[in-house]
């Protein structure tokens, strides 16, 4: 099912898409593994700015557990110069929530 809402035309979808994913991922740290994180990563260069900053919402939540860290290592490493782009996102919401996880990975 994820497969079919991560690219629906609505971006209100593809948000709930990316927030259920989350607590499915938030749930279970063993479902961190490449094939389903790559979701959230892709949705960083979503069109619609809302499906983008509840992406980098999702990764923030990630980020606060030790044990997710590490098994996004790879996740992190492919999407990290993305992440440093929106610094520069034509949406505020966007660059707060960019500015979040920066500040994150620098701790």
């Amino acid at each position: 099912m994820l497969d079919n809402r991560y690219l629906d035309t609505s971006p209100v979808i593809r948000c709930e898409t990316i927030k259920h994913l989350c607590s499915w991922l938030v749930a279970d740290n063993n479902l961190l593994e490449s094939h389903n994180s790559r979701y959230i990563g892709w949705a960083l260069s979503d069109k619609d700015a809302s499906v983008r900053a509840e992406a980098l919402k999702t990764i923030f939540k990630l980020f606060q557990d030790s044990a997710a860290v590490q098994k996004l290592d790879s996740f992190t490493n492919r999407f990290a110069p993305r992440m440093v782009d929106m610094l520069n996102d034509k949406d505020a919401s966007v660059r707060v929530e960019a500015a979040s996880i920066i500040k994150s990975l620098s701790e």
